[in-house]
């Protein structure tokens, strides 16, 4: 069955106060039964697909001749974007930081044109340093999306509108498993018709109330 719209909040609004500061938080929802994970990758497959990786975003950053770069340790979907910004303000990019909900920010001005090429080649080395674990790069599987499509109906919709914000319809369990990688269907987002809101501090608390995804160990697991 649908979930029911509320009123939708426009994110100008929000930014300025939001709507209502809310008690339902997502961040504690856990499944009611742990997910079939995939198999684990031996070293050589984890070696091989960040070789893929690596030499993918080397395309992208336009870097023909990427310098050979020795991995120091692997890191995790949640490690990620503070080890590299780390990295970055290191090679001096003291402007990056980890953005909220994922990502890295570039400060108020972004990259300067002049240091892109120098941008670019820092974050081929940061990114071949410390290395996204490929597990956590793979298409998720069908037992994964199920736990997805649970964490976002039963625990993130429910989160952002008791803060005021509209949330899509949501598909069914088995249309939103079947059409997630769909090239013809728009994916179901509780996240999706919002668009950042300012100041950044307030962006910030929204995910940390009602985070965009459920619990690393619940998807991915540790082992």
């Amino acid at each position: 069955m649908p979930v029911p719209i509320p009123v939708p909040v426009p994110w100008s609004k929000a930014s300025q106060a939001p709507a209502t500061s809310g008690t339902f938080t997502a961040a504690g929802w856990r499944p009611k039964n742990p997910i079939d994970l995939p198999p684990p990758t031996t070293d050589a497959q984890d070696a091989a697909a960040r070789a893929e990786n690596l030499q993918a975003l080397a395309k992208l950053d336009e870097l023909p001749h990427p310098p050979r770069v020795r991995l120091i340790r692997w890191t995790t979907i949640d490690t990620y974007d503070a080890t590299m910004a780390t990295c970055l303000n290191d090679a001096g990019f003291t402007t990056t930081e980890p953005a909220p909900g994922g990502g890295l920010s570039y400060g108020t001005n972004g990259i300067d044109e002049t240091q892109a090429k120098a941008y670019n080649t820092a974050e081929y080395v940061c990114a071949a340093r410390f290395s996204l674990k490929p597990k956590y790069a793979t298409d998720w599987t069908p037992s994964q999306l199920g736990l997805v499509y649970d964490y976002d109906y039963e625990a993130l919709a429910p989160c952002l509108r008791e803060r005021g914000y509209a949330v899509p319809p949501a598909p069914s369990r088995e249309d939103f498993i079947r059409d997630f990688f769909s090239p013809n269907t728009s994916r179901w987002d509780p996240y999706a018709a919002i668009s950042p809101p300012e100041p950044l501090n307030l962006q910030q608390e929204l995910y940390d109330s009602c985070p965009p995804r459920p619990l690393s160990h619940d998807l991915y697991g540790y082992a």
